[in-house]
């Protein structure tokens, strides 16, 4: 920054708020999940986030995800074998401009 400088005008992008618990299929909460978007490139995990201690997860996405073709689905991955099938998969959802969506995902008990 200089004194005298022009201003400058930035543009943000409304995003779309995706929130919601990792379950046992005992109901049990599932700490330190890996949820992500299925539906984006091969190993891109930017808009990935693990549960809390409650299986309690948020995650802010842009509204139009670069490169991609709606509808997509949240998964639950495994963070050691990233190659493995997903261990829950959500019902498909497209984004929209600051829109908001919640999910319970159910694995299998461990």
């Amino acid at each position: 920054l200089t004194p005298n400088m022009p201003e400058v005008t930035l543009t943000m992008e409304p995003g779309m708020r995706l929130t919601g618990k990792v379950l046992t299929s005992a109901g049990a909460p599932v700490p330190n999940a890996r949820v992500n978007i299925d539906g984006l490139h091969t190993g891109d995990d930017r808009y990935a986030r693990s549960t809390n201690a409650n299986g309690e997860f948020s995650l802010l996405i842009p509204a139009t995800l670069p490169y991609q073709n709606p509808p997509f689905k949240l998964i639950v991955i495994d963070p050691m074998n990233r190659t493995a099938p997903p261990k829950a998969t959500s019902e498909p959802f497209t984004p929209t401009v600051g829109g908001s969506k919640s999910f319970t995902l159910t694995i299998p008990n461990p």
